[in-house]
């Protein structure tokens, strides 16, 4: 920060503060820090290979506060430019965050994408080695299979 470097400032605002803030559920502060990081890489083109990651952390601290509009929005945009980066240890992130939105917002009906989205995730990860990504797709696909299941029960008429 001393030094004036975007780059240090744009990390610490990702790494440091958002992510603390998230770990403490302090959503809206997480949102703002991710917000000023997303401009700084925008404003100073530092980190730019990054701002995947970043778009698809915005989208799951925005999942977290019920905004599911803006966060599809932002998660799209996330899968998008990590292909065009080609960051696919970031597309793969956000192809998880995109599965983990979906079932949130969509609940039953979007299990069956959020499954295909976490198989092309897992795909990624293979190809990128970014095994840091495999614990939460393990959460997430046990949501999809606690959906399947309560739809199924939907389904069958049967009482929870």
């Amino acid at each position: 920060e001393r030094l004036g470097s975007h780059f240090s400032r744009a990390t610490t605002l990702d790494i440091g503060v958002a992510s603390a803030h998230l770990h403490f559920g302090r959503n809206s502060d997480a949102i703002d820090a991710l917000r000023e990081r997303l401009r700084t890489i925008r404003d100073h083109g530092t980190y730019v290979e990054g701002e995947p990651r970043v778009l698809a952390r915005l989208a799951a601290a925005l999942c977290r506060v019920g905004e599911f509009e803006e966060a599809r929005g932002l998660v799209a945009e996330a899968i998008d430019r990590g292909r065009e980066l080609g960051t696919a240890h970031y597309e793969a992130l956000a192809l998880m965050v995109s599965a983990r939105l979906g079932l949130a917002a969509f609940g039953p009906g979007y299990a069956a994408t959020a499954g295909r989205e976490l198989g092309d995730s897992k795909t990624l990860i293979e190809r990128t080695g970014a095994r840091w990504l495999l614990g939460p797709i393990g959460r997430i696909e046990s949501l999809v299979g606690q959906v399947d299941a309560r739809a199924a029960e939907i389904r069958s008429g049967r009482q929870p």
